[in-house]
C-alpha cells in the first residue's frame, strides 16, 4: 500500500468534507497508516505522533480520532478493555475473533462471503453497511486447552481471569505485563 497516496486521499476527504487541513491532522493520519494492522488505542497512537511532533496533545488526537470514525474513514473496535481502538479500514466489513481469557486477537479468513451474507441479511431488512469492525468474543485453542487441563486461567498479571479478558486484568498492576 503506497501511504503517500493514502494520506493524500485522506487530507483531500478532509478538505471536502469542509476541514482544516493541521499539522497535528496530517501527523495524526500519516501515523496511522504507517501502523496498519496495529489496532492502536488513542493513548498508544499519542504516543507514536509525539515522536514525530511533541506538541500535539491528546485532546487533538481523540478528536482527530472520533472525526476519521464519524466520516467512515477509520473503524473503531472494542475489545472490552475499557478503551476503544482502531483501524484503517481496507473493506466495507472487516471481521475480527479475540480471546477473553488472553487477549489474542485474529482477523478471519474469507472476509468477503461473510460480508455478502452480512449484506443479505441487512438487504431482507432494507438496510444498507457501513464500514464498520465485526467483534467476536470467545476463547481460543490454547485457552481452552489449560482449562481442560484444568490449569487455572491466569491473566499475564498473574491474577486469575475470569473471561474478562487479559488486557483487563493487566489494570490490576499486581505482575509483569505481557
Amino acid at each position: 500500500m503506497d501511504h503517500a497516496v493514502d494520506l493524500e486521499g485522506y487530507l483531500e476527504r478532509l478538505k471536502e468534507e469542509g476541514f482544516r487541513l493541521t499539522g497535528p491532522r496530517r501527523v495524526i493520519i500519516e501515523t496511522l497508516l504507517e501502523n496498519l494492522g496495529r489496532h492502536l488505542n488513542a493513548r498508544e497512537l499519542m504516543e507514536l505522533v509525539q515522536e514525530q511532533d511533541s506538541n500535539v496533545g491528546f485532546a487533538t488526537v481523540y478528536r482527530t480520532l472520533e472525526l476519521l470514525v464519524g466520516l467512515g474513514m477509520l473503524n473503531r473496535i472494542s475489545l472490552e478493555e475499557g478503551f476503544s481502538r482502531y483501524e484503517v479500514p481496507d473493506e466495507q466489513m472487516h471481521f475480527h475473533l479475540y480471546c477473553r481469557f488472553c487477549g489474542k486477537t485474529i482477523h478471519l479468513d474469507d472476509e468477503k462471503a461473510k460480508e455478502a451474507l452480512v449484506r443479505s441479511w441487512m438487504g431482507d431488512s432494507g438496510f444498507v453497511l457501513l464500514p464498520q469492525t465485526f467483534e467476536v468474543a470467545g476463547v481460543c485453542s490454547d485457552c481452552r486447552q489449560c482449562l481442560a487441563d484444568g490449569a487455572e486461567a491466569l491473566a499475564p498479571c498473574g491474577k486469575l481471569c475470569r473471561g474478562r479478558g487479559a488486557r483487563f486484568c493487566r489494570r490490576h498492576r499486581g505482575g509483569a505485563e505481557a
